[in-house]
């Protein structure tokens, strides 16, 4: 079954992208594809499946960003700490919510990613515990397991991908998906309600009972996640090509549209409060214990919920820059951010968001698969001087490094003297790390700049005048 799949889907996108015999290719152009199509038989378990290989093969060489649901696990789940249902509905949402997570936790190895959620160069979509539907209160039988929207519902498939890659990427809306008490006694036992997304889930398109294109009705879980994902990817691509509403990347090269909408779906993401909570509360703690620690918030919350407006948006104390192209293996481009003049030794918080993303060849007769490896770091001699300090909490950079997503935020308060010439140098490296790498690799890279907004230091205007040319970047050697 798993070959006659991956054989329809390979044909399926060839006759998208390609010219067969005499006739067209069906849709050249498509740049986006949602695969909402988890294979519940094939839980990820530290082999890429066949299909997931395809989708990465496929990828790289079409220039097509794959949007996947993480998939959506229906398993019961062991609640520590709790032997009664009214043990269970006393507690507060706090003691409820933590004893959840701790629950998820303890059960990652049976609530993988469903094959081919594992795809490197995909955005996997997990779904956050939110929906439009909820009016705030669920009937007595249900029971709502987290606090807010930040964390992922009870059905969202968990992390990590292949090599530990950060998987899922993101989550998005759903559904605020409620569970039942199912077992007591020696230990309590809840399910996911499956049925009612009426009360909890999101309003979306449906096959009507009798003819019709107008029917609606309520969904959730990782399929809507991922649509709500997809149409997210629209909007940015939209606002790119916008030339006449203000923007400055409506000439953006076709074979680098899908790497720059990957890029920016991934940038306003954050983990949030929710991040701080599980840092301060998951375990292992201790002084080293971190990065395994952030490894297991990774499999629940990925990069976080993106804040799909702070790149869609511009701000008088906030620029987003955007860069892409090509990078051959060992070698490296140089990257020059003009800074806000107003900020030279000023003390005034401020953070720099960097997101780098590209599409690797993939070589499955090699054990590192990943043919490709781009990093990005401070190319000034005093590193990282205008944001010193990694944010705790996110993805560690070690972490950071597995996939085809790199994404980091810095931030810092003290004053700093401007050095390079009021410029902060970025460095993009590539080297081979799945054998020999012969050709260049695409890439796309979103940098943020930002201050506080009580700093009353303008950004996006000084930027963008310092910008008379586009950023060009430097080949190294």
């Amino acid at each position: 079954m798993t070959a006659v799949l991956v054989d329809v889907i390979y044909r399926a996108v060839r006759r998208i992208k390609e010219v067969d015999g005499d006739q067209p290719a069906s849709a050249p152009t498509v740049m986006f594809i949602n695969f909402s199509l988890g294979d519940s038989t094939r839980p990820f378990a530290r082999v890429m499946s066949p299909l997931g290989r395809l989708l990465d093969y496929l990828a790289h060489l079409y220039r097509i960003l794959f949007l996947i649901s993480a998939g959506n696990i229906q398993d019961r789940l062991a609640v520590p700490g709790f032997r009664t249902s009214a043990e269970f509905e006393d507690a507060t949402p706090e003691i409820r919510e933590r004893a959840m997570l701790d629950a998820l936790n303890a059960s990652k190895s049976q609530r993988t990613l469903y094959s081919p959620a594992e795809s490197l160069n995909a955005l996997t979509i997990g779904a956050a515990h939110a929906g439009s539907a909820f009016n705030g209160a669920f009937p007595a039988s249900l029971i709502d397991p987290f606090t807010d929207g930040e964390l992922p519902n009870i059905l969202s498939a968990m992390g990590l991908g292949f090599k530990k890659v950060i998987k899922p990427d993101l989550l998005f809306d759903g559904g605020r998906a409620p569970v039942r008490v199912v077992e007591t006694g020696d230990r309590l036992v809840v399910a996911p309600v499956l049925g009612g997304a009426r009360l909890f889930g999101l309003k979306a398109a449906s096959p009507g009972r009798v003819a019709g294109t107008r029917h609606e009705d309520f969904t959730f879980g990782t399929s809507v996640a991922t649509a709500l994902a997809t149409r997210a990817a629209h909007r940015i691509y939209d606002l790119l090509l916008d030339g006449g509403g203000g923007s400055n990347h409506a000439d953006l090269p076709s074979e680098y549209a899908a790497l720059v909408v990957k890029a920016l779906l991934v940038h306003g993401a954050t983990w949030g409060p929710k991040g701080e909570f599980l840092d301060e509360n998951f375990q292992p703690q201790g002084v080293g214990s971190h990065l395994a620690r952030r490894d297991d918030i990774a499999r629940l919350l990925g990069y976080g919920v993106p804040k799909i407006d702070r790149v869609l948006d511009c701000a008088e104390n906030r620029a987003t820059l955007l860069g892409y192209g090509t990078i051959a293996a060992d070698s490296a481009l140089l990257y020059r951010i003009p800074l806000p003049p107003g900020l030279d030794g000023v003390r005034a918080f401020r953070a720099l968001t960097v997101t780098l993303a590209w599409f690797s060849p993939v070589n499955p007769r090699h054990q590192g698969y990943r043919m490709a490896a781009l990093d990005v770091s401070s190319a000034s001699d005093e590193k990282h001087w205008i944001a010193a300090d990694r944010e705790p909490c996110q993805p560690t950079d070690k972490a950071n490094m597995r996939g085809t997503v790199f994404h980091e935020r810095r931030i810092a308060e003290q004053a700093t003297v401007f050095l390079d010439d009021g410029h902060f140098l970025l460095r993009v490296s590539c080297r081979s790390a799945g054998g020999q790498l012969d050709n260049p690799v695409p890439y796309a890279m979103a940098v943020s700049f930002e201050v506080g907004v009580d700093a009353a230091i303008p950004v996006y205007e000084p930027i963008r005048d310092r910008l008379a040319v586009p950023i060009r970047a430097q080949a190294r050697q």
